[in-house]
């Protein structure tokens, strides 16, 4: 809790308006700093008989009727997602001790915007949806909102997004003239109209317009909602769910997520924090900066990391993608980062959001005081607007814990490494998805950047200090040679790949080269008959293919499957 020395910040409570009506009341969020008392509505009413005044939650039980419980369930959320954020102010409270009333004041008010923007509307807006919903409506809504509280191996975090799409979809069946009253009347057409309807007329509170790639978040979301909703209430079949479809919004946003280079890491890594937590906070994230793996894993890599022979080796089934991953340690930070706390990882929250959450709370400010500088350009594409706008964002202001998975992957690019073998160490199998990881490619100037870094300013691999053995990932003897008697067509685009691959490291672009090469050329591809979807078949030249082209193989036919399987234009 705060420092009592400067300002009294008392335990935050939840009340009822009324506890003795006969019907729901609403429920308020209830906190006192100094002699200044701060009360809000959670945005969601309970029966005063089924709210547990000790344990300040809404009770659900079998003897109440699902309605009754499927309410209830929605007040604990709020309460929690209230708890939430009002741990978040605590932390900040105990890490700026000597702040005055009007600052925390101003603070807590900044958290509760943050969960208004969260639960889509403004409070005037949520009572204006309630008076003018028909019931028709809200039977639709309900329904979506209980099938998603009963999604098993769901994260809590998907679930939330989950219940915002469906927050918009409400605001637009609300507005619209024709209502819908099942699941029978969607289709595309509802969908592309949902489109138009946000883009003019869904708003943060405060009329923020939301940016367009979190429109088509919401269209994506509820559009997949309501086919599995409706196939599994047995309004529509499998088929009839498969054909409703949604039309994404033109974004004109451009992507612009950061990695760290290595000196930035390094500057991170020796940067002493003012208290342990934030030590503590530091060391994950530089742990998945040099691992590559998620945080979710980082957690629980003391588990299962192994040292064989003076090699440690990590082998985890990843919590997000059930993905096996098998790899060794390769920087000698994280070796350094797990002997610190003797292969220990510290506690930093209950689950995978808390986690996140309490890293993204202190990471922005760690890396600032640690000596992140410069300025970045984020171009953004609000709804309304024709053409995206561009702002000056400082640097430290765009690191997060997803910062560490693409400055891993962008400095083993750096290095020559391949998007196959950084893969097999972030557990992303599609060459495509570590590809736009990678936030060197294209851009000439971080490679030269990185070559122009002096060692100490490098991050150590551990083969450098040790005999370990990391994987090679370059050949040095030019296997084209070995082929020099063979000129049929496969084998021409196996040695145009490989060509392709040594100049450029950008899988998409060798795909459109390939394409091309193949249609200049007249290469036959009547050789690929493959009844697999994961690998081209070869017959009998694979093995020989194989051996030949050693670990670029398995880039060249992911790349080939791709331009074969491609659909021409």
């Amino acid at each position: 809790m705060a420092n009592q020395q400067f300002v009294s910040i008392k335990k935050c409570r939840f009340v009822l308006r009324n506890k003795k009506s006969e019907r729901p009341v609403p429920v308020y969020f209830l906190i006192r700093i100094g002699d200044t008392q701060i009360k809000q509505s959670i945005g969601a009413k309970v029966f005063p008989s089924q709210w547990n005044h000790i344990k300040q939650r809404a009770y659900v039980s079998k003897i109440l009727t699902p309605l009754d419980n499927f309410n209830n369930q929605i007040v604990n959320e709020r309460i929690g997602l209230f708890l939430t954020y009002y741990e978040k102010f605590c932390e900040y409270v105990n890490n700026n001790p000597k702040r005055d009333k009007e600052h925390y004041l101003q603070t807590l008010l900044f958290f509760l915007q943050e969960i208004d923007s969260m639960n889509g509307k403004s409070q005037r807006s949520r009572k204006t949806t309630k008076k003018n919903s028909s019931k028709n409506n809200v039977d639709i809504v309900i329904c979506l909102k209980q099938y998603v509280h009963s999604m098993k191996g769901v994260a809590a975090g998907t679930k939330t997004n989950y219940l915002r799409a469906i927050k918009a979809l409400e605001a637009f069946l609300t507005a619209r003239q024709e209502k819908i009253k099942s699941f029978k009347q969607f289709s595309t057409e509802v969908f592309i109209e949902m489109g138009d309807w946000l883009q003019n007329n869904y708003t943060k509170p405060g009329t923020r317009q939301l940016q367009v790639g979190t429109l088509n978040d919401y269209l994506k979301c509820s559009s997949l909602l309501v086919r599995k909703c409706a196939v599994s209430v047995k309004e529509l079949t499998y088929e009839e769910a498969e054909a409703i479809k949604y039309k994404a919004l033109t974004d004109k946003s451009q992507e612009d997520d950061i990695a760290l280079t290595d000196d930035e890491v390094i500057k991170i890594f020796n940067y002493k924090c003012a208290n342990d937590r934030d030590e503590k906070i530091k060391d994950m994230f530089l742990l998945e900066c040099t691992s590559g793996l998620r945080i979710s894993d980082v957690v629980n890599i003391d588990s299962n990391i192994n040292n064989e022979n003076g090699v440690f080796i990590v082998k985890i089934l990843t919590k997000k993608s059930s993905g096996y991953v098998k790899c060794c340690l390769i920087f000698e930070m994280a070796k350094q980062i797990l002997e610190k706390y003797k292969f220990v990882m510290p506690i930093l929250g209950k689950d995978e959001t808390a986690i996140k959450d309490t890293i993204n709370s202190r990471i922005k400010f760690i890396a600032r005081d640690a000596g992140i500088t410069g300025v970045e350009h984020k171009i953004s594409h609000y709804a309304g607007n024709d053409k995206p706008t561009s702002v000056k964002v400082d640097r430290w202001k765009r690191v997060s814990t997803h910062t560490a998975r693409r400055t891993f992957v962008t400095i083993l690019s750096l290095r020559g490494w391949n998007y196959v073998e950084i893969g097999k160490y972030t557990g992303q199998r599609d060459i495509r998805t570590v590809e736009r990881y990678d936030k060197s490619k294209g851009d000439p100037s971080a490679q030269a950047v990185f070559n122009a870094l002096p060692d100490n300013k490098r991050l150590v691999m551990i083969s450098q200090t040790t005999n370990s053995v990391v994987p090679a990932v370059t050949q040095t003897v030019n296997p084209l040679s070995a082929l020099s008697g063979d000129n049929n067509d496969m084998v021409k685009l196996f040695k145009f790949v490989y060509e392709q691959i040594k100049s450029f490291k950008d899988p998409l672009s060798i795909i459109d080269e390939t394409r091309h090469f193949i249609k200049s050329n007249n290469i036959s591809v009547e050789w690929f008959k493959s009844n697999s979807k994961e690998h081209v078949n070869y017959k009998f030249y694979r093995p020989k293919l194989e051996s030949i082209f050693g670990c670029d193989f398995v880039t060249i036919e992911q790349i080939l499957f791709s331009v074969i399987t491609m659909k021409p234009d």
